[in-house]
């Protein structure tokens, strides 16, 4: 340290770094007690990328975070901390090449590490690690991996962080080179070793062979500050994962391991990886399935968005218990609105209805789709799904009873709707008397009903299933209608359907014979008397045709 800084928060270890400052010392009464990471990996083409964080006041830096102001923390301890808070990467993915190297920001007093990051290219270039952060107010938006160039060049970016920036790279390109040309890796300090242990959950480190001798275990515990790949996928057979904290450990795959050493949002257009995800649930153990619930439940809003990654989720509230489809639930319920305009996440909507097992996820889907309006999402074109979900699965609960009730009494607002339709019909198919016999009260607009492109259906589907009652107030109303009159509703392209389907109900063995006599000698009369410009009408001599083929069959018999 140069004599005009204030000490150093990291020499209460009793460690000897060596501090290489930028900037100069402003007289900041805090000084000294924010400290971060600078994570360096190369991209594609071997050039080095650098990890930033977009802040919610604007430009970028690098993942960073002060210390407690209760808690007796180094910088190191702070800096892995702010890691994992900020990118939602695990620490032990990082190999730090210069343990007794830090980078100082003489103007705040940020200490900075330097790091290499060993997890390879699956990790995404940009993603949100933690979404719940933008509700809780939270600085931090976005995480993304930069090319050095390309941070040199940005504006967001502070000139202090750019010199720091200058000299890392240079360091890190002479230990990349010391690093392959095998020499051993530098000793880590005293304090280092002593101060691996973190808040954050981290791996239960196993070696494979029971063999082995002390020094070699003492080598994997973190003796070695370069750990390569190879050494780490040695280390890590029995990982607890990326945010669990379990005891006694998990016994888990290798598989699932290097999965959970990333983000979720690594899973987003890999439909490799996530295919292998779905095999994990379904051959995995109930303590696998909870791991990955904790994993997925980081970023479900972007996993449910995707086109890949939505079909995990949905497959994990399948694999789940009761307890975990109330926590997905709980999390995929404020995103409501969100979800139901995505092509990919309605669906992940719809399953959480599906799988909804206690009254009070039924009760928190209610509340969000009132909050949007009932009408409005049942008209919608993803919406309609979610409520036929729900009356599928749950309509006989108590919890449900005021919702349909609402939605039968609105019916005339739906019936004409090219969604809404959909959902009178499924209340029609799924839900006792009472409900069905709010539907039918629309009898006396049926016959306006049937020459509509999407009321038709509803209308269909009201003969199809109504008592000999219902039927034949449904026949009345539109045999004798005169506006539109019958032959007009037969001539049109939809009526004539509708039509059929009232004939062949006619003719059903529940039917009174006065009445059918009655009714059938109305349509006879009413097809005979038709006009010109009605009965010209292709669907018109359908109906005519069909009319008479049912009569002689009836008389037949």
């Amino acid at each position: 340290m140069t004599e005009h800084l204030p000490d150093c928060w990291c020499s209460e270890n009793g460690c000897f770094l060596q501090h290489v400052n930028f900037g100069r010392f402003n007289g900041t009464l805090h000084w000294g007690r924010t400290a971060g990471l600078i994570a360096l990996r190369p991209d594609i083409n071997g050039l080095p990328e650098v990890v930033l964080v977009s802040k919610g006041k604007g430009g970028l830096d690098f993942p960073k975070g002060k210390r407690g102001k209760k808690k007796e923390e180094s910088a190191w301890d702070v800096a892995r901390r702010e890691w994992y808070s900020e990118t939602g990467l695990n620490p032990c993915h990082l190999s730090f090449f210069l343990p007794y190297h830090v980078f100082v920001d003489a103007v705040s007093g940020c200490h900075y590490f330097l790091a290499s990051w060993e997890g390879g290219l699956a990790c995404p270039q940009q993603w949100t690690p933690w979404p719940e952060r933008r509700s809780e107010g939270k600085p931090v938006m976005q995480t993304q991996w930069v090319p050095i160039r390309a941070a040199y060049a940005s504006e967001e970016l502070g000139q202090v962080q750019k010199q720091i920036l200058t000299r890392v790279e240079s360091h890190y390109a002479d230990l990349t080179y010391h690093r392959m040309q095998g020499f051993p890796p530098m000793p880590m300090p005293m304090w280092l070793e002593s101060s691996m242990p973190m808040q954050i959950p981290m791996p239960a480190p196993s070696i494979k062979s029971s063999e082995s001798s002390d020094s070699e275990q003492e080598q994997f515990l973190g003796k070695e500050p370069f750990l390569a790949k190879e050494e780490l996928e040695l280390g890590f057979d029995e990982y607890l994962g990326s945010n669990i904290v379990s005891e006694p450990p998990l016994q888990t795959g290798w598989e699932l391991d290097r999965l959970l050493l990333r983000a979720p949002a690594t899973l987003l257009g890999d439909q490799e990886q996530c295919e292998s995800v779905k095999a994990i649930l379904n051959d995995g153990s109930d303590a696998d399935r909870q791991i990955i619930l904790d994993w997925v439940c980081q970023d479900v809003l972007s996993l449910s968005e995707d086109q890949h990654a939505c079909w995990v989720v949905q497959h994990l509230f399948e694999h789940v218990d009761k307890s975990g489809c109330s926590r997905l639930c709980a999390k995929i319920g404020p995103h409501t609105q969100r979800l139901l305009d995505s092509m990919y996440g309605n669906h992940v909507l719809a399953k959480s209805v599906e799988c909804a097992l206690t009254e009070n996820d039924v009760r928190l889907v209610i509340h969000h789709i009132r909050k949007m309006g009932l009408v409005v999402v049942a008209n919608h074109r993803f919406g309609c799904r979610l409520c036929e979900r729900l009356i599928e699965h749950h309509g006989r609960k108590d919890v449900m009873s005021e919702l349909l009730d609402e939605l039968v009494r609105r019916s005339e607002e739906m019936c004409k709707n090219r969604y809404g339709n959909y959902v009178l019909q499924s209340i029609l198919d799924q839900m006792p008397q009472r409900q069905k016999e709010m539907v039918f009260n629309l009898h006396t607009s049926v016959a306006t009903m049937a020459k509509h492109r999407f009321a038709s259906h509803l209308a269909q589907k009201m003969i199809q299933l109504s008592e000999p009652k219902e039927m034949l107030l449904l026949a009345r109303a539109i045999i004798c209608a005169s506006d539109p009159c019958l032959a007009e509703i037969a001539s049109n392209r939809f009526g004539a359907f509708v039509i059929k389907d009232l004939l062949e109900a006619l003719f059903g063995d529940e039917v009174p014979e006065k009445d059918r006599q009655m009714l059938i000698q109305e349509v006879k009369s009413r097809l005979a008397t038709a006009s010109q410009e009605w009965a010209s009408s292709e669907h018109f001599e359908t109906v005519r045709v069909r009319f008479v083929k049912i009569c002689l069959e009836h008389s037949a018999e």
